[in-house]
């Protein structure tokens, strides 16, 4: 069951598009959760569900057979804010995956059959899932994109310049993780941007 305010942000954000049938429907099917920092949000191997951070933030990670853990992705309730095990394809993996609640995170739980039987039948979900996804497939390309194809420092230049906020809300340690360095080459690197600025 999701409280009135969250029923009223679905409203905001369709606006003139949502149905009454669609609010029945996620007010039936949906769960509100508040998860503190430091807990794990989800696994691959949990019920397979999409997670609507309405406030606060979390990093997802890959687990490698040798045991080491490497950040993914950074979520907030602005940047890419649906995350879930539904985007994470299992068949032929040799790593396991994770979320990590970075900040006390307010969220609405959407099972994922809900979502699949929604996209069938309400047109205006099924533009905006869509919508949702271009953007994280686009993000997750742009990223990879540049962390392949730039130095270390000029991807922290090009991070700072255009995901900034990173740098706010996460911490440094699961930045330098998510570009494949030590925290300490990190501040190094964070003391050369300084010195070319």
């Amino acid at each position: 069951m999701l409280p009135s305010n969250i029923l009223q942000k679905f409203n905001e954000y369709y606006k003139n598009d949502i149905t009454q049938d669609f609010l029945n429907e996620i007010e039936a099917t949906a769960m509100y959760v508040e998860v503190p920092k430091g807990e794990i949000l989800f696994t691959a191997g949990n019920t397979k569900q999409i997670f609507l951070i309405i406030s606060g933030s979390l990093v997802q990670f890959v687990v490698t057979p040798d045991g080491g853990e490497k950040a993914i992705m950074f979520h907030t309730e602005s940047f890419l804010p649906f995350a879930g095990n539904s985007f994470i394809g299992i068949d032929h993996s040799s790593v396991n995956h994770y979320a990590k609640v970075n900040e006390d995170i307010r969220a609405v739980v959407i099972p994922y059959d809900f979502v699949s039987n929604a996209i069938l039948k309400y047109p205006f979900y099924a533009k905006q899932v869509y919508q949702n996804t271009l953007l994280y497939i686009q993000s997750l390309i742009q990223f990879q994109n540049h962390l392949t194809g730039l130095t270390s420092l000029e991807f922290l230049k090009w991070l700072l310049e255009h995901y900034g906020f990173l740098f706010q809300r996460f911490q440094s340690k699961d930045i330098a993780s998510f570009m494949g360095i030590t925290p300490t080459w990190l501040s190094s690197l964070k003391h050369k941007t300084c010195r070319t600025t």
